[in-house]
């Protein structure tokens, strides 16, 4: 299974968000089907990278004794990636990792999404929608929250 997403993080301290750009690559766990055994939830666990550009990263920075000013941090995740619900439109991703500021590890988070499967669920190439959550801690920092919208596909 392979994802792209494109979102915006907000971070709840700063008006200026940043740029998320996520790649996941993982393998398919066997579907399972709900308690009344009429439709199927399909997961998948793997590897998921994430790349962000721009300010929302900047109050977690300020609020720990890090020294970190760019506009650049890098996040790698074990994630749960998904789709299902009776019409199979449910999306659903659930990890936690670690932050990267240049080449050190800066903090650890753990991130949500939801959204809507828009494309038609038969299809191999499922396009996604729906809003993400993350709350990211720099190491001896206060954890904050991100917040923002998402877009993008998942092959499946």
């Amino acid at each position: 299974m392979f994802a792209n997403l494109y979102g915006l993080s907000f971070n709840i301290f700063s008006p200026i968000p940043s740029g998320d750009f996520t790649f996941f690559l993982g393998t398919n766990l066997r579907p399972r089907k709900n308690l009344a055994r009429t439709f199927d939830w399909n997961t998948a666990l793997g590897y998921q990278l994430t790349l962000s550009v721009g300010y929302a990263d900047m109050p977690t920075f300020g609020l720990s004794p890090l020294d970190y000013d760019g506009i650049f941090v890098h996040r790698h995740h074990f994630t749960a990636m998904g789709y299902g619900g009776q019409k199979q439109r449910l999306f659903y991703s659930m990890g936690g990792g670690v932050m990267f500021a240049r080449t050190e590890v800066a903090g650890v988070e753990g991130e949500g999404r939801l959204g809507y499967v828009f494309t038609d669920p038969a299809k191999r190439v499922k396009g996604v929608i729906g809003g993400q959550a993350r709350l990211t801690a720099a190491f001896g920092g206060v954890p904050l929250l991100q917040l923002g919208p998402f877009v993008g596909f998942m092959v499946f």
